[in-house]
């Protein structure tokens, strides 16, 4: 025997998988189920175990309204999987890129005495609107020699001041 969800609810004519965005049917099926909180997420069957898969118990939800605490229990109900680990994508160090710093000048003119590669055992300071390019920080005399804007960026707070 199939597990049945014990919901009323029943897909409109163009309703579309929230994970895929295929169409999931006009019917409910063993492959396509919605979410028992808010009744308006519907997903195909393996699109929903993928996700269990890759997101571990730790991270998984609802996709649409995030909800835990009837989701949870009704999808394993349901027969779906989810691995009692971390999500997939902290895995292998995925972010660790987020944390290295930016290494170098990037003013169209770098000032710095020794050149733009020394420029980061001075410390640099990262452009405070986007946060992509970084300067050499300012002496601690505070004198301030040129102003610096990264490229791209606008408004008062993409302006450095630079030794």
């Amino acid at each position: 025997h199939r597990p049945q969800q014990a919901v009323e609810a029943v897909p409109l004519q163009d309703t579309t998988c929230i994970i895929c965005m295929d169409l999931v049917g006009d019917s409910i099926s063993y492959g396509t189920m919605v979410c028992p909180c808010c009744q308006h997420a519907w997903f195909h069957r393996a699109c929903i175990q993928e996700q269990a898969l890759c997101a571990g118990i730790y991270c998984f939800r609802c996709p649409l309204c995030r909800d835990r605490g009837r989701f949870i229990p009704e999808i394993l109900t349901l027969g779906i999987r989810i691995p009692v680990r971390r999500p997939r994508w902290e895995d292998n160090d995925a972010y660790a890129s987020l944390l290295e710093r930016h290494g170098r000048c990037d003013a169209s003119e770098c000032h710095f005495p020794h050149g733009r590669e020394q420029a980061e055992r001075a410390g640099l300071q990262q452009c405070q609107s986007a946060g992509t390019g970084a300067i050499p920080r300012l002496p601690s005399t505070g004198e301030q020699n040129f102003q610096h804007r990264q490229p791209g960026t606008t408004g008062a707070r993409s302006w450095f001041l630079c030794a």
